[in-house]
């Protein structure tokens, strides 16, 4: 069984100092929180980061895996950064009393005031920035009183910090995520960014789908593929990268709303292409 970690001031300072340090020094972001940092009630994982090959992402839920991908997949989200400390600490306490609430400590602690994080830190295209919470309803709706406030008094302290700043804050529950879209996102991602030979050919794979594209429109999807393959001379695989990428760039649409079946027609999928 892994030892409970024991917090001082001193180590949480020195932390909080590294932590500074080398966002700063590497002009990148680093999550504040590892997964093998703390224990979570949902299903902790590093995520593969789509914009950035080679790189993880990390998250403590499946929840927050899946709203990464809804950011990602939004154009009016520049910039995402996960697992964000809530700087200075005294600034969220100050809010916390303000609030009248107790600010949270470290358990194995002498009291130590936690580094509270938000989920998703994130920039627009319209210069400002956004702040995500995400939850599950079990926890918005804990039967047990006590767990049930402190995270409800955890929240309206992280909302005010922001707040304070000029950010929105928003609560996102899971219930919001459990869905075709969030699936179909799941299967687009991997496609975001396309390796050679791929890269190179998808110009002209798009262009050849958007001439043929009325001609299969009452067609199966798996046929509209299938010549695509043969039109590029791809592998069906490899064509189908080159479908889910475009999906994914909206140069081709569809209703991501139902399931990609690709034994529906395009009309039945909502398919056309999206030409800037």
């Amino acid at each position: 069984m892994k030892r409970s970690q024991t917090f001082t001031q001193h180590s949480v300072d020195n932390k909080v100092k590294k932590w500074e340090l080398l966002t700063s020094k590497l002009n990148t972001h680093i999550p504040y929180i590892k997964t093998q940092d703390i224990k979570s009630k949902g299903s902790k994982n590093r995520s593969p980061d789509f914009e950035n090959p080679g790189k993880d992402r990390d998250f403590l839920s499946i929840n927050e895996s899946l709203f990464y991908l809804h950011l990602l997949f939004d154009k009016r989200i520049t910039w995402i950064k996960e697992q964000y400390p809530l700087l200075p600490v005294n600034r969220a306490q100050y809010f916390a009393g303000q609030l009248g609430f107790r600010y949270p400590t470290y358990p194995y602690s002498n009291s130590v005031p936690v580094v509270m994080t938000s989920d998703f830190y994130c920039g627009t295209i319209f210069g400002g920035e956004v702040v995500y919470s995400i939850k599950s309803v079990k926890e918005i709706e804990n039967p047990n009183e006590r767990k049930r406030i402190n995270t409800e008094n955890k929240q309206k302290i992280e909302q005010t910090f922001w707040c304070a700043k000029g950010v929105k804050w928003h609560l996102i529950l899971d219930s919001q995520l459990k869905t075709v879209f969030a699936s179909n996102l799941e299967m687009l991602a991997p496609s975001l960014q396309l390796k050679d030979p791929l890269q190179w050919i998808f110009p002209r794979w798009l262009e050849i789908a958007i001439n043929v594209l009325p001609h299969f429109i009452f067609e199966k999807c798996a046929d509209f593929i299938s010549h695509m393959a043969k039109a590029t001379d791809l592998s069906f695989e490899q064509a189908n990268v080159c479908f889910h990428h475009a999906l994914w760039h909206q140069k081709i649409k569809a209703n991501l709303n139902a399931t990609l079946d690709y034994s529906k027609t395009l009309n039945e999928l909502g398919v056309a292409a999206l030409v800037d």
